[in-house]
């Protein structure tokens, strides 16, 4: 590999460039996977602004984690089949250290700037789910922000834990 690329700051810079357009996530999980130098930046700056919980919870393995149809709008609503095991949060755990800034959509005009399946909702029971079986604490342990509101029952969720 090129020295000058060994310089995380450089590295950083350039794949920083190549994220500015949001169609550039292809490219960009291409680069994670190309070597191990390119890894670690590429994958911190896809999984750095999440707007949905979605993209995690598909980590688990495809027994963990259910498709039910909604009946009000035709969306697919994601649940928990069973309870994650330690062993099924290894995936989860990896990119969860990754994501600085957690968001929630506010409308669906943002909704359509966003490339995950729109088709596809958390259930409400799925943070509570994810924060119960967590087998580390905190859930995300570089969150710098945070602004989410649908998914939590402030009653019932101690969402202390994901920080």
């Amino acid at each position: 590999m090129i020295p000058c690329l060994e310089i995380p700051e450089i590295l950083l810079a350039i794949l920083e460039g190549v994220s500015e357009d949001e169609r550039s996530h292809p490219d960009l999980v291409s680069l994670a996977l190309t070597c191990r130098a390119f890894s670690d930046p590429a994958l911190s700056i896809l999984w750095r602004t999440q707007h949905s919980l979605i993209p995690l919870v598909l980590c688990f393995p495809r027994d963990v984690i259910i498709d039910l149809d909604d009946e009000d709008g035709g969306l697919m609503v994601l649940k928990f089949a069973k309870s994650p095991s330690a062993q099924d949060w290894e995936r989860p755990l990896f990119y969860a250290k990754y994501i600085r800034i957690l968001r929630e959509i506010q409308s669906p005009i943002q909704m359509l700037n966003i490339r995950w399946n729109l088709y596809r909702l958390c259930g409400p029971s799925i943070v509570q789910a994810l924060l119960d079986s967590c087998p580390t604490l905190p859930l995300f342990p570089n969150l710098q922000e945070f602004e989410y509101s649908s998914y939590f029952d402030h009653k019932r969720c101690n969402t202390v834990r994901i920080f």
